[in-house]
This record gives structure tokens, sequence and C-alpha cells, in this order.
């Protein structure tokens, strides 16, 4: 999955670990969603459904460069989610 920029491949992980580490990913998602003020939410959902930047800036009124900052915010806080 790419949220804004990397990625993860799933494909790499052994079967019996997938789900698991699917489920701490799921949790760490969540938990990132939860700190973001309400106004960013539409801009991540629209992400993760599999939009392009300049498509969200355009549907949010948002300039394309303030979507990129909240993404790379987004990008921040899920990786201090899943580092624990």
């Amino acid at each position: 999955a790419t949220i804004g920029g990397g990625s993860h491949d799933l494909e790499n992980i052994p079967d019996g670990d997938q789900a698991a580490s699917a489920a701490v990913l799921k949790l760490a998602i969540d938990e990132a969603l939860q700190s973001l003020p309400a106004e960013q939410l539409p801009i991540i959902e629209l992400r993760i459904a599999g939009e392009e930047v300049a498509e969200i800036a355009r549907r949010t009124g948002r300039a394309k460069r303030s979507v990129e900052r909240v993404l790379q915010a987004f990008r921040h806080s899920l990786a201090a989610a899943i580092e624990g």
C-alpha cells in the first residue's frame, strides 16, 4: 500500500505473519488518523482511496503543496505509531 509515497510490500512477509502484520498496520493507521485535525481527514482518506495529490487538492480546495505537507505529516505520524 502507498500513502503519498513509499511502499510496503506484504508479499515478502511469510503467509502466517501477513495477517498479524496487516492488523498491526491497521491499528497504526487508525491511531494516526485519530490524531489528525478534522479538516485533514478527507485528504488522507482520498489518498488512501488512491487519489493523486493534484486531484485531492482540487477536490478539497487546498493548494497542492498544502496537501503534500498534510500527507508528509501523516506519514511521520504513522511511522511513529508503527515504531511504537
